[in-house]
């Protein structure tokens, strides 16, 4: 949405609500000019209904807001007399639309809040309910959020039946970009299936200020982006560790990734997993030795050979174990190319998932030489991510109908891929992740459930209630939680003792 889109909706909203409450300012003899004033009209409307002024950032605010206006036209009908759960249902079901109705009928008149405290059983559980909605989604929309790992692209530091928290606060929370959305809902409603969203008003990107920048090895949430069919913050959500920020340079050369000409190697459980055929003698493993071994994916491809993506470590472990004859890496060859491949065109850039670049990362302002021959490195960025008119004609790249042998970008991009290196969609796939598309940062492990388990050992209590580092290391807070637990039944008992005692 441009800004005069965005300035000539606000202002027909301004119209409305002023068509929807001046006959409830003349009826109480209150001056009507507070209506056309952004903000101060709103906050004469809450002292109208005695609420707290406060309430007005709630009005405004992204999600919430269109809730906000359905309780703030509930209250006016009661401040009206009229409390009846028609009148509340018409004012809602017709988006406000029933309130100048009863604003200019003659048997409505100002009571006030008078009879507020008396409410029925189950006015008083929607009222909670509702509060507890809008209370819910601004802390989902502007500072944490959870989410469970679904798949094995990351592993092992993010492992299938994590749940963890995602920090929208580290990088700063990003504004709603579809507000007309149901609170607590993705982009689709649970069980019916249908969007959980009104594509009708959409927002430019906008990011209020974080604690920090995107930095390499964070693993950071974001929307995937290829969903064009869906608006930017309503697109599938993928996490993943980005291994190069805007201004990199990497290229992956048999399975090791560099980045700006150094290896990129990450210790303890983040090493990348890989595929290997494990040789043997003939003799097999069994569940339990692989499940020791937290080895997962995979399986026997011949009589003596089995295929599995494994980390260093258990390259290790298995190499001691005595039916193992050899362990040999799995590796795309160089000219093993592939349509998939980011850029999609294999005959210029013969890559594949183990030999790949080298590419540039575009950065925000920076300045790039373009042509027929690397125009698919960067059209996705310049057409579809920051909206030009891009045409290739006559060996020569016009864009917004302008001849173009440079182009200045316009955001900055990241590289993001998964740990388990064989196993993994991500930006050898697709490509560069926009700034607009990051979501946040994967923060803290709550739970951790091993499907592959049985009983008590299904729960990881090495990984419940630890931070995520992007190196990797996890700090458990499980062994502070259980003092404070502790220290709280302690408390209460001696709280308890003196409360008897007196």
């Amino acid at each position: 949405m441009t800004w005069t889109g965005f300035l000539l909706g606000f202002a027909l909203l301004q119209g409305v609500r002023f068509l929807y409450f001046f006959p409830f300012f003349k009826k109480r003899d209150q001056e009507v000019w507070p209506l056309v004033v952004p903000v101060y009209g709103e906050i004469q409307i809450l002292k109208m209904i005695e609420r707290p002024a406060w309430w007005v950032i709630l009005l405004y605010l992204p999600m919430v807001s269109w809730i906000m206006w359905m309780v703030v036209f509930s209250e006016t009908l009661q401040v009206f007399g009229r409390r009846s759960t028609a009148d509340r249902a018409l004012a809602i079901f017709t988006l406000g639309i029933y309130l100048p109705v009863i604003g200019n009928s003659k048997d409505s008149k100002y009571e006030g809040a008078r009879l507020r405290g008396n409410k029925s059983g189950n006015r008083e559980w929607i009222e909670a309910v509702t509060f507890a909605i809008i209370a819910a989604t601004v802390i989902r929309t502007f500072t944490i959020e959870a989410y469970t790992i679904p798949t094995s692209s990351m592993e092992k530091s993010m492992m299938i039946g994590d749940f963890l928290f995602v920090s929208k606060i580290n990088y700063g929370p990003r504004m709603p970009m579809t507000p007309l959305s149901l609170p607590l809902m993705h982009n689709e409603v649970p069980l019916l299936g249908f969007p959980s969203f009104l594509s009708w008003v959409e927002f430019d990107y906008h990011r209020l200020p974080g604690f920090a920048k995107v930095k390499n090895n964070d693993i950071v949430v974001f929307n995937y982006p290829m969903d064009s069919d869906l608006p930017v913050d309503k697109r599938t959500n993928y996490i993943k560790r980005c291994v190069a920020i805007p201004g990199d340079s990497l290229y992956i050369e048999n399975r090791q990734l560099f980045i700006n000409g150094d290896s990129a190697h990450l210790p303890d459980r983040a090493e990348p997993q890989f595929s290997y055929v494990v040789r043997t003698n003939g003799q097999g493993f069994n569940k339990r030795t692989l499940l020791e071994l937290d080895i997962t994916e995979g399986g026997q491809s011949s009589r003596t050979d089995y295929v599995y993506l494994l980390t260093p470590e258990n390259v290790e472990k298995l190499s001691n174990y005595s039916n193992v004859v050899a362990i040999e890496p799995l590796v795309e060859t160089k000219g093993n190319t592939s349509e998939l491949i980011f850029p999609n065109d294999p005959e210029r850039y013969p890559w594949n998932v183990d030999n790949f670049g080298p590419l540039y990362i575009p950065e925000e302002g920076a300045t790039v030489d373009i042509s027929a021959d690397n125009i698919r490195l960067f059209e996705r960025i310049i057409s579809f991510y920051e909206g030009h008119e891009l045409e290739v004609k006559d060996n020569q790249v016009f864009i917004d109908g302008v001849l173009a042998t440079s182009y200045t970008f316009e955001m900055d991009y990241y590289w993001m891929m998964g740990d388990n290196r064989h196993n993994s969609l991500d930006s050898r796939f697709w490509g560069y992740v926009p700034e607009d598309h990051v979501v946040g940062k994967a923060s803290f492990i709550w739970m951790s459930y091993n499907k592959f388990q049985d009983g008590i050992k299904k729960i990881r209590k090495d990984r419940v209630f630890t931070f995520v580092h992007g190196k990797g290391k996890r700090t458990s807070l499980f062994p502070y939680f259980l003092v404070l637990l502790v220290g709280y039944y302690v408390v209460r008992r001696i709280l308890n003792r003196r409360k008897n005692a007196a």
